[in-house]
């Protein structure tokens, strides 16, 4: 076999190893859901459990990079995008999480059913409106793709290694300036405005259906 050959047929084994499809965007693509990217290209995505940039301070989605929900769910999404267009043309929402597999689920829940933390994640016994893919935690951005100042908590701080009482004191001392309070309302704004429904001790998260409505309606993703 000459040079050349060998050459091709590795280029073509790489390429290929290259376009494999990420296992998690298969499971989400199988369970009828689509990236939010592919129905609003406006719509920022960076996702905190793709990177060790969140509360557990892990990787935990590995190779997806992609926000994942229920095709009725992205199109609430895209109407909170346009709906932050009107108001704020500079502004985009930039989604941290999307559709999560139970299975990812319990790695979470077992970090933290011992700790202060455990109202932050729901128990995978019943599963979290993420794992039915009609939930997103989503933040602002401008035009820079700064993301506008929140407060804590921040759902991308590492803290489930602190301590019970650290983790304890910590949520206890946090408050909020004039301005992290205003952009907070801008985010709840819009995003009720698209029929989501708000967590109250998490800014992020927001949710499309009632949690029974959401069981009905939707099988959860394992």
């Amino acid at each position: 076999m000459n040079i050349l050959l060998i050459f091709i047929l590795f280029s073509v084994s790489f390429s290929s190893g290259q376009d494999t499809p990420c296992p998690l965007e298969k499971t989400f693509s199988q369970s009828g859901l689509i990236d939010i990217r592919t129905l609003d290209s406006a719509i920022r995505v960076d996702l905190m459990y793709s990177s060790e940039a969140n509360m557990f301070g892990e990787d935990l989605y590995d190779c997806l990079e992609t926000c994942f929900l229920q095709p009725e769910v992205a199109k609430k999404l895209s109407c909170a995008q346009q709906e932050l267009k009107k108001s704020y043309p500079r502004y985009s929402i930039l989604v941290l999480d999307g559709a999560r597999p139970r299975s990812i689920q319990v790695k979470m829940w077992n970090l933290v059913k011992e700790t202060p933390l455990k109202s932050y994640v729901a128990n995978p016994a019943k599963g979290s409106m993420h794992n039915f893919g009609a939930a997103v935690d989503v933040t602002i951005v401008d035009s820079a793709g700064n993301e506008l100042e929140m407060g804590e908590p921040n759902p991308r701080a590492c803290i489930v290694n602190k301590s019970s009482q650290e983790i304890a004191d910590y949520l206890k001392a946090i408050t909020l300036t004039q301005k992290e309070t205003t952009n907070r309302a801008v985010l709840k704004q819009i995003m009720v405005k698209a029929g989501f429904i708000p967590l109250k001790h998490e800014w992020w998260h927001f949710t499309a259906y009632p949690t029974e409505e959401t069981r009905k309606r939707f099988r959860i993703i394992e």
